[in-house]
This record gives structure tokens, sequence and C-alpha cells, in this order.
């Protein structure tokens, strides 16, 4: 379940499409076309990837039987610290299940999982094809419906071996019930690495919720997040989402139009940036000067963020600049009669901190001919229309709008504010430049007393 998803998880399914098509997403097409029925074609139908029969009603499921032709199976839960036993009831379970279900689909022409680029965890090079399950993923999901939580906790270490956690091992067991699937209908896998806010559609930087890459970027911005733990690579694998639909899409069509069945292996497109990725160097200047120009409303301290790639460099500033910090504001916020917050913020940063940090500090490396291929065989207007060539996208130009989606879309806030919100900032900047001279000064006279001695 993503950020959205548990913004709409008490509406139902009219609700949240209606709630969907109001939203900037589908700005471009509300001006572009006023006509009423507009999104007529767009049909809610409520169901549950976790049940049989995905908890479709007998009366939509024979209406979906006679009219579903493609099937994008993009449903799962991203939250990587949910534990084991939850991950696989919906991503690896929810895939079988999906799987049995389109079956009975009568005119299926193309069905495509959306996987991870970081399936295959355990290993550092990843091909275009399926890997053999490292445990049988029937065996998993058997484990994980018939024993409580902590019991499964605690054969979770176990069973993932050398993958680098619960979300991606639950990835990679779905990925090998696809595999087994292939005789049945034209299947493939679309792999995207870390998902970041739109290059171009439906406007650049746009995104409307702060999980994965947008919750690290939020935090840098606010000043929580002021150490960062990088690969020999010193880059990150970033794919705007546009680009990740655009691939999926086109990947339907490919498959759905030379109708390629009993394949002996499933097609896999790997959607990455692997061979430029994202340098610190590069992107980190974008989004300090996006934060001077227009700063969050409600910033913690002055954004200022040191990438390392020694792991003790960054235990010891792990401390000095997060959690001793903490301290001393939740300190200050309970002799004054506040509720501390700080230490909370950064427990939940240090969850989802350690549930990544073994992808984070692996330079992975992934095959993309088969994606390259796929772009190179498009005509010149489809390559426009449905670009996902990474070699596009200017890095400072992206972060510099991605940071612009996250303040004015997803955290919806506004230009009024902009003169407080700069107030503040230059406050926090004279503050951050006040402490880094009384430090020093300290230091200094510290080691004249020593010298001294």
């Amino acid at each position: 379940m993503t950020g959205v998803d548990q913004f709409y998880c008490d509406k139902s399914g009219e609700e949240r499409l209606e709630n969907i098509f109001e939203a900037r997403l589908f700005e471009v097409i509300r001006r572009n076309d006023n006509s009423p029925d507009l999104f007529a074609k767009v049909v809610v139908i409520d169901g549950d990837v976790t049940l049989d029969g995905l908890g479709i009603t007998p009366e939509n499921t024979e209406i979906l039987k006679s009219t579903v032709s493609i099937v994008l199976h993009v449903a799962a839960n991203v939250r990587f610290n949910a534990g084991l036993k939850s991950l696989v009831k919906t991503n690896t379970e929810g895939t079988n299940n999906v799987l049995k279900w389109s079956k009975q689909l009568q005119h299926l022409k193309a069905f495509v999982y959306v996987s991870t680029a970081f399936s295959n965890s355990h290993f550092e090079d990843t091909d275009e094809r399926i890997y053999p399950p490292t445990v049988d993923p029937h065996v998993v999901m058997q484990l994980c419906s018939k024993f409580p939580a902590d019991l499964v906790d605690s054969l979770t270490e176990k069973l993932l071996d050398k993958h680098k956690n619960c979300y991606t091992f639950s990835k990679h067991l779905a990925e090998s019930l696809v595999h087994e699937g292939r005789f049945e209908y034209p299947v493939c896998i679309v792999r995207p690495a870390i998902v970041g806010p739109a290059h171009r559609e439906p406007f650049p930087g746009w995104v409307d919720n702060f999980t994965g890459m947008c919750g690290y970027v939020n935090g840098m911005s606010r000043g929580v997040v002021r150490c960062m733990y990088t690969n020999r690579q010193g880059g990150v694998d970033v794919v705007p989402v546009d680009h990740v639909v655009n691939l999926i899409l086109t990947a339907a069509m490919e498959i759905s139009s030379k109708n390629k069945k009993l394949q002996n292996d499933v097609i896999v497109y790997n959607c990455s940036n692997t061979e430029h990725p994202f340098a610190y160097k590069e992107f980190l200047p974008a989004l300090a000067e996006a934060y001077e120009k227009t700063p969050f409303n409600d910033v913690f301290w002055y954004p200022s963020v040191v990438a390392l790639r020694n792991k003790i460099a960054f235990s010891v500033l792990n401390f000095l600049l997060h959690y001793l910090p903490a301290l001393i504001a939740d300190t200050i916020a309970t002799l004054s009669g506040k509720k501390p917050r700080m230490l909370k913020i950064y427990d939940k940063v240090k969850s989802l901190t350690d549930s990544v940090r073994g992808i984070q500090r692996t330079d992975f490396r992934f095959s993309t001919e088969n994606t390259k291929a796929l772009y190179k065989g498009l005509g010149k207007l489809d390559q426009e229309c449905f670009s996902f060539r990474i070699e596009d996208v200017n890095v400072k130009d992206y972060f510099r709008n991605s940071y612009y989606g996250l303040k004015f879309y997803a955290a919806k806030e506004q230009q009024k504010d902009l003169p407080r919100a700069k107030k503040n900032y230059r406050r926090l900047r004279m503050l951050y430049m006040a402490a880094w001279v009384f430090l020093s000064v300290f230091v200094i006279l510290l080691l004249l007393a020593m010298t001294s001695n």
C-alpha cells in the first residue's frame, strides 16, 4: 500500500476515482478537453489482490471475462519494513491470485507484471531474465499463511539468505510464479529501479507522495536527513515515473501485437540508469539551489547533506548530526512543556534506512538491452509520445524539478507562503553558520589547551 492508497483507503472505489481525476495529475487533460464524458471509459471494479478471486463479485467477473484483453499487475506493498508475512501476502500471494484469475479471461493478449530491478538483490549483476527462486515460493506462501508473524520473523534471516530485504525477496518469489504461468498467455515483466517524480508528463516534477526516494529528498529538504550512505559509484539509480509508465504501456503493446505465446522464457525489461547513475555531486547542488529559492514552509534545520562511503564515518556522523541534535531538541521541548517528537522521527528514518541499507551499499548493474531494443523499435512519433530513454534526462534539472514537485504537488504548499518560508530559511542559515563558528572556536581552544599542557 502506497502513501496515496493509505489516503484513500477509507473511500469507495468511485470516490477514489473522483478524487484522482480531480488531482493536478489530470490538469493538462482537463484543460485540453472539457467534454463531460472525458473519463467515462474508466470503470471502477472493487477488489483485493490478497483474496482468492481477487474479491471481485461474480457479476463483475463475468463482465471482465469477456472484455479484458490486457492485465497490468502493479499492485504491491512497498513498505520495505512491513515484515515478511505482510509482504508475501500482498506481493507474492497477491501475484499468484492475479495470475490464476487472469486465466479465465477469454481475450487476454498481454499480462505485464511490474516487479523491481532489485528483485534479485542477492546478485550485483542482473540480466533481463528470470532467475531460479532461492526458495520455493509456494512453500513460503504456505509458511506465511499458516504461522504467526513473530514465528515468520524468526525465520526471515534464514529465508532471505543473501537477499537485501523482505520486499525484494517477495518480488523475487513473485517473478518465479509469473515464470510458471508463461505458457498460459503472453507475459512480460517490467523491473523499474527507484521510481522518482516525473520527467515530462503530466509536467516536470509531478509527484503526489513521499515514499521511497521522495521521502529522502523531503527529509533532506527539511533539514531532518543530514548525512547518507552511498555506494562506491557515488550515485543513485532513479527512473522517472512517466518513463516507467511509458515502458509498461509499450511492453504491453509489444507482446500483445506480436502474440508471443509459448515462449521458453518470460520477456523482461529492466528500467534503470545503471550505466549512468545520477551522481550525488551533480544533484545535491541542484537541490541546494532549490532549497534557497523555494524552501519548505516547515524546516527543522538548515538543509545540508553529507554523502559518505565509509561505514564508520557514516555511523559517527549519523549519531552527531541526527540523534544528538534530536536528543537536545526533545529535551528542550520537554522542559518547555511541549511534546517531544524528533527522536520518534529519527526512529522512523532509521527503520526505513535499515531496510534499504543493503541496497544503498551495493553497486548494482542491470542489463537493459531488451529495454533499449524496445525503444529503438518504436517509430519516431511513438518515441516522442512514450519516451523512456533515460539518456534524455538532465540530472540537475530533474532533481530541481523534483524538489518543486514535492513542495507544490505532494506537500501542496502555496506560493503566498513563500516570503515567510524564505525568512525562516535565512534565520536557520545564520544559526547554522553560528553553530559552525562556535564549534570551530571550541575545537581550536581545546587543541591550544592540550598543546600548552
